[in-house]
């Protein structure tokens, strides 16, 4: 099983588990199709498809849709309903539209919570000031140009509230190292080297329009790009780039930039060589839940529990899903193909994370094969024999593991083969703490 299967079925067993606790019944063939629909066919973030397929399924009850959720700036995603926020007003500008054939003023502009900075478009006149401290009640949210940008409606309300929230100064652009970057920040200054790059045709309004997509670093840290025009440099350039914005996809941190842009080049020494940035960045957990995520993380953890669903499973031979009694959700009963996966959580010591491990991984951190899984399985007469291996011999221990990390609102997840045993020398860490605190070994 691959692994954009594995966060297929992920998806919708977290989407049937939350349904199920709201007591909500819609069947996983319904919940499997409409994933692939959005992932697959729209090509739809995977946080998005969650929230997209939860709103659609939980829309009549009525104590999900009357609650508003609070949340900071850079917690917006976009195409979201019944949010609050407290922001500052930085500009109000009026502006005549027409809707239904009618002319109507509606007002645009910015708002800030001292971080970052984003659009909103107020569909009454609110009587919004410049340097106004508001909270932004019952709001909805959209994607505009690839950005959020905050919508207040007629259902919205506005408070006026005391909090400590500066102006800026001027809407001058600040540097940020790439491991410092979150989703939906904006007004950026980045500089790193091109570590990949490659062109992309995409559709935009009916036309086919090509861009540009890789990965760029720093030191202390790697993050996918997007460039919306014209992209004059190669791989291994060092480049600075003025006027990006970040956005979430695909459960991480993406940046972006566009023909407002400017790209200027850098010395090759202003970051480390191409050698040193292939290498994976070391990070903690708790960085990573406040970040949203990363690409090419390297982490030391304990596994702590190891789930259900791991272990030897049967899936379809048409769609690959796990097969539950030798029935597939979508095409029925089938003779199963055999697979081996573990389903575990990973601690360490600042942070918890979901870590899913296919067949080559699995079978090397249990030093068996899967047919000897299957053997041993017969033997004790006992299908879930596998996974009480993968408990007695895995479950405590500590490990590094390799990989990208997305987040969701069920925390971080990791999928990857690359999970390799660690056993820390305890007297040489003892002595490093020691020697940082100015001890004496």
């Amino acid at each position: 099983m691959n692994v954009n299967e594995e966060q297929n079925a992920s998806i919708v067993e977290d989407i049937t588990r939350t349904l199920r606790d709201n007591s909500i019944q819609h069947s996983e063939e319904d919940i499997t199709q409409r994933v692939r629909e959005l992932i697959d066919s729209y090509n739809v973030p995977v946080t998005e498809v969650k929230r997209t397929i939860l709103r659609d399924m939980m829309g009549s009850v009525p104590s999900q849709s009357m609650q508003t959720i609070e949340k900071e700036l850079s917690e917006i995603k976009g195409e979201e309903r019944g949010l609050d926020v407290t922001v500052r007003i930085v500009t109000v500008n009026p502006k005549t539209v027409t809707v239904e054939g009618q002319q109507k003023e509606i007002f645009y502009g910015l708002v800030t919570d001292g971080e970052l900075i984003i659009p909103y478009t107020a569909w009454d006149d609110f009587k919004l000031q410049k340097g106004d401290t508001v909270k932004l009640v019952n709001i909805t949210t959209k994607v505009w140009q690839e950005k959020p940008q905050i919508n207040i409606n007629r259902s919205s309300a506005i408070q006026k509230v005391e909090a400590d929230i500066p102006m800026p100064e001027t809407m001058a652009h600040r540097e940020m190292d790439i491991g410092q970057l979150k989703a939906n920040m904006s007004g950026l200054i980045v500089k790193g080297r091109i570590l990949d790059a490659e062109p992309k045709i995409i559709e935009v309004k009916g036309e086919q329009r090509q861009i540009f997509e890789g990965v760029i670093a720093d030191g202390t840290g790697k993050i996918r790009f997007t460039c919306w025009n014209g992209f004059d440099q190669t791989i291994e350039d060092v480049i600075r780039i003025d006027g990006c914005y970040t956005r979430e996809f695909g459960g991480v941190p993406q940046l972006n930039f566009d023909q407002r842009t400017k790209v200027t080049y850098l010395g090759d020494s202003e970051v480390p060589t191409m050698d040193e940035l292939q290498q994976d960045t070391a990070v903690r957990f708790s960085d990573l839940t406040e970040k949203g995520g990363a690409l090419a993380i390297v982490a030391t953890a304990t596994i702590v529990e190891i789930r259900q669903g791991s272990g030897l499973v049967h899936r379809c031979p048409v769609c690959n899903r796990a097969l539950k009694k030798d029935v597939c959700m979508l095409h029925g009963k089938q003779d199963g193909i055999p697979d081996l996966r573990l389903k575990a959580v990973l601690d360490d010591g600042t942070g918890t994370c979901g870590l899913i491990v296919a067949r080559p991984g699995s079978e090397a951190l249990l030093e068996l094969t899967m047919e000897d899984c299957i053997t041993l399985a017969k033997e004790k007469v006992d299908m879930d024999y596998p996974r009480q291996l993968m408990v007695d011999r895995l479950l405590g221990r500590s490990f590094r593991v390799h990989g990208d990390v997305t987040s969701d609102e069920y925390g971080l997840r990791m999928i990857t083969n690359e999970v390799d045993p660690y056993d820390p020398d305890l007297a040489k860490e003892a002595s490093a703490i020691l020697k940082s605190m100015g001890v004496d070994a």
